[in-house]
């Protein structure tokens, strides 16, 4: 929890730095846009499961701003996304049982932005927290029996929220019609989404997300 908050608190400075730097002689983008993509996610689990990992999907919209001062630096910025993520995992119960479970979350990350090179393709990184709350969610397992039940089986989840941390990596290509970014992106929760009382000290999230997004550029006047 440390980590998120420090990350929160550097994302703050950076606000301040880019309007700063507006003001200055600098290059600057400013983009709004759609995104969409695959999500890949587990949970680890204490105690274990036999657990593998649960498809799903991602849409969102964002907003980013960045600034270059000097030619020979990255340019720097925010990116701000509002998410719908499809998180869970499947257990492997015996040769003919599957337990799934199908979270839905909406997730706001809170990232700074670095994007690098000068042509119309460039390299783009980005790093922060992320806060994640559950709409709704959906599990499916066939009849089991008492000695085989799990207490979080057929139960909903106690903690809705998810607090973490996010790192991406990726490329983006600018033209006349627009930004493509295309990234890949690691989350991890840095809380537990259960409880002891359901049989399970704790209950952390993965989620990787491959998305592709689409951005207009704000112009001033």
């Amino acid at each position: 929890m440390r980590l998120f908050l420090l990350s929160l608190i550097f994302n703050f400075i950076l606000i301040g730095f880019c309007t700063a730097q507006v003001r200055q002689p600098s290059t600057a983008y400013t983009g709004v846009g759609l995104k969409g993509g695959s999500s890949f996610s587990s949970f680890s689990f204490d105690p274990s499961e036999n657990q593998g990992w649960a498809t799903g999907y991602t849409a969102g919209l964002l907003l980013k701003h960045a600034v270059r001062v000097n030619e020979n630096e990255p340019m720097m910025g925010i990116q701000v996304e509002l998410n719908w993520v499809q998180r869970g995992w499947s257990d492997k119960i015996d040769s003919a049982t599957t337990y799934t479970r199908s979270l839905h979350y909406i997730e706001l990350p809170f990232m700074t932005h670095a994007i690098w090179g000068h042509k119309n393709t460039k390299y783009l990184a980005n790093f922060g927290p992320a806060i994640s709350y559950l709409v709704s969610n959906r599990d499916s397992i066939p009849a089991i029996s008492d000695k085989e039940h799990d207490g979080y089986y057929q139960n909903e989840i106690e903690k809705p929220w998810l607090v973490g941390l996010t790192l991406g990596a990726g490329l983006q290509h600018t033209s006349a019609l627009g930004t493509l970014q295309l990234e890949a992106r690691i989350t991890q929760s840095l809380n537990n989404i259960m409880t002891k009382r359901q049989q399970v000290v704790s209950a952390r999230n993965t989620n990787i997300t491959i998305t592709l997004a689409y951005l207009l550029e704000l112009r001033p006047k």
